[in-house]
């Protein structure tokens, strides 16, 4: 899985990326110096309950995709039914064009199977 975020992390824009389970707990990461782990999990998880929440409440099952612009940068976090693949980006990045590239990772996680956290 690390191949997979080091390979999405060589696009241009990528700063980094992580998966984390649904309860905030990292499985792996791979960041730029700049960026602290712990604390885009914290952000990340605090999302994720306000998101979860009002799209349940709305009648829908679950989100796909949810992407948070910010001064700095961009904060795109992907449903992986079991886990969620978490990709910082630069602020001047076209998400058009690297989406391809998270999906086809965020794929080959979900066919690695059901992740185990230690």
């Amino acid at each position: 899985m690390r191949q997979i975020l080091e390979s999405l992390n060589d696009e241009l824009g990528v700063k980094g990326s992580l998966v984390m389970s649904p309860d905030g707990v990292i499985v792996t990461a791979v960041l730029g110096d700049t960026l602290d782990e712990e604390t885009i999990a914290a952000l990340v998880s605090m999302l994720l309950l306000t998101l979860n929440s009002g799209v349940k409440e709305n009648g829908f099952r679950h989100f796909n995709t949810f992407v948070l612009a910010a001064n700095y940068g961009k904060l795109v976090v992907v449903n992986l039914e079991h886990s969620y693949l978490v990709v910082i980006t630069d602020q001047f990045i076209k998400l058009d064009l690297t989406r391809v590239e998270i999906a086809s990772a965020a794929e080959r996680i979900r066919k690695r199977g059901r992740l185990n956290v230690h």
